[in-house]
């Protein structure tokens, strides 16, 4: 296993995080199991999980709150979680994120978190009154470190601004989507990143499978896959994806995975750790299997000549 410093943290992480985001849906809790077992094996010591992971609240965090407390582990593994957003009628209010952190913490088995993120923005809850919060909370132990998640460029500088004229402890971790493809990756936010030293961790690393190779220009999308489902959260992902231009990406992908003897997963995965910002791309496999192949791209090495040709193609990457 490879390591990497995250950001201007402590920790020293797995250059994969395993996200635990189908745990409790597409994933029961035996194949939970031997995925976890099987990252501890390998040397993936960072768990990134959250309170909405699940057929049902908290169920990702009770299935790995449950696997700490019989292996023993907690200690020697990175564990990160996060609070809601604005969501379904549920602000960042202090009240709830101090309720929120409390239960998070329960069904995980632990008394402290080594990331604390904040999911999503809420915009009706002063930033401020939030910042104090999550700032209340390192001091208080309940996390080492504050995170953000899908939060515009500016709000993150901003949220950095106010830590420093209040002296709040100050994010020192972002989590958000990065690959090769989609529209929304944004790299003004990890030149931002790079710029004050946060760790940067990449979601969605295979543009939610397609990068994979189970999607093809000429053929019926499969069915009761994400490209087919088309969840509104990320229905303009999908619709951008079927485009020319998601094709033409796709294709090079190939091309170059080819030179390499790896899969499409495989290079993929590979060419995000190639942004040295990055400090762990964000696994998420649904089985043991499919892990055991997507962790052979730690031993890829991309040429640099390769890794330029390639973001040639990559229209969103190009401004790094």
């Amino acid at each position: 296993m490879k390591y990497r410093k995250l950001g201007n943290t402590q920790l020293e992480v797995s250059c994969i995080c395993y996200g635990t985001a189908f745990w409790g849906g597409r994933t029961d809790i035996e194949e939970a199991r031997k995925i976890f077992y099987y990252c501890v094996e390998q040397g993936i010591n960072f768990f990134d999980t959250a309170e909405v992971y699940g057929s049902y609240l908290g169920q990702a965090e009770e299935f790995l709150g449950k696997f700490l407390k019989e292996s023993k582990l907690r200690n020697k593994l990175i564990i990160s979680s996060k609070v809601h957003g604005y969501r379904d009628g549920r602000y960042q209010s202090r009240k709830e994120i101090l309720e929120c952190i409390n239960a998070s913490l329960k069904r995980l088995n632990t008394d402290y978190l080594d990331i604390y993120f904040l999911h999503w923005p809420d915009p009706f809850t002063p930033i401020e009154e939030v910042l104090q919060t999550m700032d209340e909370l390192v001091k208080s132990g309940k996390t080492r470190f504050i995170g953000m998640s899908n939060y515009q460029s500016w709000e993150v500088y901003e949220a950095i601004q106010i830590c420093k004229e209040k002296n709040f402890n100050k994010p020192s971790v972002l989590q958000e989507i990065f690959n090769l493809v989609d529209f929304d990756v944004n790299i003004e936010k990890y030149n931002l990143a790079k710029k004050f030293n946060l760790g940067y961790m990449a979601y969605s690393p295979l543009a939610s499978g397609f990068l994979t190779g189970k999607y093809r220009k000429d053929k019926p999308v499969p069915e009761n896959t994400r490209g087919s489902l088309l969840s509104d959260w990320e229905k303009k992902r999908w619709l951008f994806r079927f485009t020319d231009y998601g094709w033409k990406v796709l294709g090079k992908v190939e091309e170059f995975a080819k030179k390499y003897n790896a899969t499409i997963s495989q290079f993929s995965l590979a060419a995000v750790l190639c942004f040295d910002g990055v400090s762990c791309v964000i696994d998420g496999s649904r089985t043991v299997e499919q892990l055991k192949e997507n962790i052979k791209f730690l031993d890829i090495t991309i040429d640099k000549e390769d890794f330029e040709k390639l973001l040639e193609h990559c229209y969103f990457l190009k401004k790094e």
